[in-house]
C-alpha cells in the first residue's frame, strides 16, 4: 500500500473513531471546514490520491489529537482502527460470558454509525446528550447480542 493511500486511511478512521468519541457524525464537509480546505480536496487525501500539505498535516494532527510520526509512519492499519475502541466498550458481564467476535464488533460498528446517522443529523441534542445516548444505544446492543445467544443455547 501506498503511503498516500496509508495516510488517507488513517485519516479515515481517526474521523470515525472521533465520530463515535464525540456521538456525532464527522463529514468530510465537516472536517474539511474544520481545517480550511475544500471537501474534495480532502476526499482527494483519504483515497490516497494527494499528498495534504505540511500545513494541513499539521492541522490534521491538532485536529487528531495524535502525532505527525503516527500519521506519516508506514506502519499498517489493522483492519478498522476503531477496533480497538470498540473493545474497551464491550461490557464486562457480555466479554466474559461469550465470545467476541470480530464480526460481533463489525457489526456493533454499524449499529453505532447507523445510530449516529439516524439521531445526530439535526444537532439539536448537547455533546452530552449525545453521549448519553450512544452509550444507551451500545448497552442494548450488546444487552440484545446476550439474549439472543442465550435463546439460541435453548433451542439447541
Amino acid at each position: 500500500m501506498s503511503a498516500n493511500k496509508l495516510l488517507g486511511l488513517k485519516i479515515k478512521n481517526l474521523r470515525s473513531s472521533k465520530s463515535l468519541e464525540l456521538g456525532i457524525k464527522i463529514t468530510q464537509s465537516k472536517l474539511a471546514s474544520e481545517l480550511g480546505i475544500s471537501r474534495s480536496y480532502l476526499g482527494d487525501i483519504e483515497s490516497g490520491r494527494t499528498k495534504p500539505s505540511d500545513e494541513i498535516l499539521n492541522k490534521l494532527v491538532t485536529y487528531f489529537n495524535v502525532t505527525l510520526e503516527y500519521l506519516l509512519s508506514e506502519e499498517p492499519v489493522e483492519g478498522n482502527a476503531l477496533k480497538e475502541d470498540v473493545y474497551a466498550k464491550i461490557p464486562e458481564e457480555y466479554s466474559s460470558k461469550y465470545k467476541v467476535t470480530s464480526r460481533d464488533v463489525t457489526r456493533y460498528m454499524e449499529e453505532m454509525k447507523r445510530s449516529n446517522e439516524a439521531f445526530f443529523l439535526n444537532d439539536e441534542l448537547n455533546e452530552d446528550d449525545k453521549k448519553e445516548m450512544l452509550d444507551l444505544m451500545s448497552e442494548l446492543f450488546w444487552k440484545a447480542k446476550s439474549i439472543n445467544k442465550e435463546k439460541r443455547k435453548k433451542n439447541k
